[in-house]
């Protein structure tokens, strides 16, 4: 059953920290050609949705991400693809069955603070 609609966000607040780890906190990028595809389908991502990257920190079971969107809805589904594009790779390539993500990315969100 699909989750409900993150409620806790509100838009206008554009910058977000996102976040995701592996299921039973085990690896999700098991050699460089993982991390190689993933940065890949962050690029397409980043072409096809209107969401700008400005960070990213990626370990063996987890990672971070920095961006800033206006529409809380287009978060979630630009993250929703780019999720679930890295686990029809992951599947493929090693045989893998099951969860491959702990649950619903988190992301924290920050207010942009002026400069003047």
């Amino acid at each position: 059953m699909p989750g409900g609609a993150r409620s806790h966000q509100a838009s206008g607040a554009p910058y977000y920290h996102v976040m995701n780890r592996g299921h039973n906190r085990e690896a999700v990028f098991g050699d460089e050609a993982d991390f190689t595809h993933f940065l890949g389908l962050l690029e397409r991502y980043r072409q096809r949705f209107p969401v700008p990257l400005y960070h990213y920190c990626l370990l063996n079971n987890h990672f971070h991400l920095l961006v800033a969107c206006d529409q809380v809805a287009l978060l979630s589904r630009w993250m929703a693809g780019l999720l679930r594009s890295y686990v029809y790779y992951f599947h493929r390539r090693y045989g893998f069955v099951g969860h491959l993500w702990q649950g619903r990315f988190r992301s924290l969100r920050w207010l942009r603070k002026s400069t003047f």
